[in-house]
């Protein structure tokens, strides 16, 4: 079996703004250790393939900023999306492109962004979905048991056991679960049968193909005939012209909710989808305040919150509760925790604006 794995890094990390940005968006911040987050993935992936069997899909304004983060990465293994259409056609793209160099390869999906530090569990958990994704011909999902009731993640209902490797079970998915108010979050949590859905995947390059051409034909006719230029003069412009008309639709809604070759597997390894500034309180040390801070600051009488600057500029705090505080060479954020979903329709309004581009 030929293993390979595909890192997504296409997103912009709008909930991350203002040190997230479009030309620097959040995958390539150093938020949780001296690498960035794209490098942090790409090495615990290494632990698992031969760097020649990771791939990466982003856009092309993105390429050279990876290859230069990842310098052992080949630059054919990073595959440019000629546009922003969704996970679907993202990760269809990557299969058609790993299928023309492994064919019959099994394939993993993987965010830039995840904080997963414990390796060993991991590589366990990865190397048994490849074998069960592999023996059961499955889109197999990863999914992660839940420590508290998260209103932020979605959730996936699991069923009975259909399958093993190595001590690890794959269940029947039941149902996707969109995000869940706090009190259906608590009953998920409590039943012991719902995971968080992770949004890692494994399956086999040709299962996946045959599912799209079932349940999404549109792409996967217009991958096929992506397929058939790989390597060809026209390449290049027959997949800008086919991949621009390709209906703009995610991974979960185009395929997982809809197919009935799904088994899920239990992520027992720690694991955080770092979405927002308050997700940082999972994965930061925190003085005696619960604040968070870097740069330089002084605060009185604050507590529960998030203040981040640089050494240029000093931020004087005092008397706040529950504020995130984020201060950049050319914008400032100020904020509520409660409110800070809200930051993505900011952004939103800087984007309407044309005379504030600059500040994204």
């Amino acid at each position: 079996m030929t293993k390979v794995a595909v890192i997504m890094a296409g997103g912009h990390g709008e909930r991350f703004w203002p040190m997230s940005r479009l030309s620097r968006p959040k995958q390539f911040l150093k938020i949780f250790s001296d690498h960035s987050m794209i490098r942090e993935t790409f090495l615990r992936l290494c632990s698992i393939l031969p760097a020649d069997q990771i791939f990466i899909v982003t856009g092309g304004e993105f390429k050279d900023r990876i290859l230069g983060e990842l310098p052992e990465m080949d630059e054919d293994n990073v595959i440019v999306e000629p546009s922003r259409r969704d996970t679907a056609a993202a990760i269809a793209l990557s299969a058609i492109h790993i299928e023309s160099r492994y064919p019959a390869a099994t394939m993993l999906i993987c965010a830039s962004d995840h904080i997963i530090p414990d390796l060993v569990s991991f590589k366990n958990v990865i190397d048994s979905g490849f074998k069960i994704a592999k023996d059961t011909s499955c889109l197999l999902t990863i999914g992660i048991q839940p420590s508290r009731p998260e209103t932020a993640y979605g959730y996936i209902e699991t069923g009975d056991t259909i399958s093993q490797a190595d001590g690890v079970n794959a269940y029947e998915v039941k149902q996707f679960v969109e995000k869940p108010d706090y009190n259906r979050a608590v009953q998920y949590l409590d039943s012991g049968n719902f995971l968080w859905n992770s949004g890692m995947f494994i399956w086999e390059t040709q299962t996946l193909l045959e599912e799209l051409s079932i349940h999404l034909p549109e792409i996967y006719s217009g991958i096929l005939e992506i397929g058939e230029c790989l390597g060809k003069r026209d390449q290049e412009e027959v997949t800008l012209k086919v991949f621009e008309e390709l209906p703009r639709i995610s991974i979960d809604y185009g395929l997982m909710e809809k197919s009935k070759n799904i088994l899920c597997i239990t992520g027992t390894f720690s694991w955080d989808d770092v979405g927002s500034w308050s997700s940082l309180y999972r994965c930061l040390n925190t003085d005696d305040n619960n604040n968070i801070q870097s740069g330089q600051v002084l605060s009185i009488n604050t507590k529960d919150s998030i203040i981040l600057g640089d050494q240029k500029t000093l931020i004087g705090v005092v008397g706040v509760k529950d504020l995130i505080i984020v201060k950049t060479r050319d914008a400032i954020l100020i904020c509520n925790k409660s409110d800070e979903q809200k930051v993505k329709d900011l952004v939103k309004e800087i984007q309407d604006d044309d005379s504030l581009h600059n500040f994204l």
